[in-house]
């Protein structure tokens, strides 16, 4: 094909169509696809236009690495409405050919591409930048050869960049990225130990600096606290950092270099030898925080100080009922998750029946008691609760009955009956139960749901 962006970009729907037209069947002809595509136009009436072939031939190609529209085939008729490609199965790796790649490029509303464990040229890459709406692109175990992030960083309308477990990465190709002016959101995922991708150690990321993004996602980089300067000058507003080395004091450079976060996720971050929580405290616009497996607890009292807080994420860390007493204090937190932190008492419980405007909680693993829950039931926007695996029995119908608008209840790994249930389900207004390993069986949860057919019962 031979559109370019800046031509694509400017010409009309028509004689975008003819542009493609021609260009799939130059495309054709060098494969030899042309006289055998030629046949089904005329019996359709169509046997000279240009455009018609041009459409049989991309839905063929489409259909050949395994695409459909919302589970449905893609034909010539639907191909304007082609707004993602997912080329990571067998099937679609095996039929992926060169000329898919000018394919794809002419697909007018394509807005993702998501390629695995594919090589990646750089002419197919250019080709690719040439589809006229692409914003994301996600690669996969995917090798990039030379040439091919460069041509990447020319795409218009890139917002949105996935590299996981990548191979190929080059500092004076990354470096182009910062030509994208259009990129907000770049996720590098290399560790959780599995092999291959290129190594993103301080070096290579140090050509990230001055990105235009504001999203920023690692997982599992060989980043030491020489990057936390690079990281803290990007400016973001959401950041999450899985499985890295940092330290203490590279995390809090991170932090108190970015006090616009909206969104912070801190998750097996385990080079950590001091405390936190002040410092995030500190973060006034925070709306998201997630800091599971950090093992941080006791030192989260001021969280409740942070007036935009909407989410928070504490499973697994140690969590005391002094840290609930300040986070109690939150006047806007509707999200609440603190599964896995049996170190919670009723005490802790009682704190959070101050959260007003709390709408979900998750204390599965928590092993809460019926005091503990009863504690809760006077949240009065509360609807959703997860008590899983909290080695509660018996009848809870009398407690639960009270939250005022429970409608999602998760009550798997009890030792609740089909009676229990039963109860439960006639004093209550749920629209969601999950009871999977209980002492339900599943002849019997079969039975329920007869029985309440307006509640969705979740079981084997």
């Amino acid at each position: 094909m031979t559109i370019t962006p800046s031509f694509n970009s400017l010409l009309p729907q028509p004689a975008l169509r003819r542009a493609r037209s021609a260009a799939a069947v130059t495309l054709m002809a060098a494969v030899g696809l042309v006289a055998a595509l030629a046949p089904a136009q005329a019996q359709r009436g169509q046997a000279g236009t240009e455009e018609a072939i041009a459409g049989d031939f991309e839905a063929l190609r489409l259909t050949a690495l395994g695409q459909k529209r919302f589970g449905r085939p893609i034909t010539p008729k639907n191909l304007n409405l082609v707004s993602s490609i997912s080329i990571s199965s067998s099937k679609a790796r095996h039929n992926f050919k060169p000329v898919d790649c000018e394919v794809l490029g002419s697909l007018p509303n394509l807005k993702f591409i998501s390629l695995g464990r594919l090589s990646l040229s750089a002419a197919c890459a250019r080709a690719l930048a040439r589809a006229p709406r692409l914003e994301r692109l996600s690669f996969s175990g995917t090798t990039l050869e030379a040439g091919a992030l460069r041509a990447i960083s020319k795409l218009p309308g890139l917002t949105t960049l996935v590299m996981y477990y990548v191979t190929g990465l080059r500092v004076e190709e990354a470096s182009d990225l910062r030509n994208a002016r259009g990129l907000r959101s770049l996720s590098i995922t290399q560790g959780d130990g599995v092999t291959g991708g290129t190594r993103i150690d301080d070096t290579l990321f140090r050509v990230f600096a001055g990105l235009p993004i504001s999203e920023l996602y690692l997982r599992g980089v060989d980043l030491t606290d020489a990057s936390a300067s690079v990281i803290a000058g990007l400016k973001l507003n959401n950041l999450r950092l899985v499985d890295t080395q940092f330290t203490t004091q590279g995390l809090q450079t991170i932090l108190e270099g970015s006090p616009q976060l909206r969104t912070l996720q801190l998750r097996n971050n385990r080079r950590l030898t001091s405390a936190l929580g002040p410092t995030i405290a500190g973060l006034t616009q925070l709306q998201n925080l997630d800091l599971t497996s950090m093992r941080v607890g006791g030192e989260l009292g001021g969280l409740g100080t942070l007036a935009r807080l909407r989410s928070l994420k504490l499973s697994n860390i140690g969590v005391t009922n002094d840290d609930l007493t300040g986070i109690a204090a939150s006047p806007s937190l509707t999200s609440l998750q603190l599964s896995s932190n049996p170190t919670i008492t009723d005490k802790g419980y009682e704190n959070l029946a101050k959260l007003t405007a709390l709408r979900t909680i998750n204390l599965s693993g928590s092993r809460p008691t019926i005091r503990g829950v009863r504690a809760l039931s006077t949240l009065p926007e509360l609807t959703t609760l997860d008590l899983s695996e909290a080695q509660l029995r018996g009848d809870l119908s009398a407690i639960l009955a009270r939250f005022p608008k429970l409608t999602s209840l998760a009550l798997s790994g009890n030792a609740f009956d089909r009676a229990d249930i039963t109860r439960l389900l006639k004093r209550t207004r749920l629209r969601r139960l999950s009871i999977y390993r209980t002492r339900v069986t599943k002849p019997q949860a079969k039975a329920v749901r007869k029985q309440f057919p307006r509640t969705r019962i979740l079981h084997y």
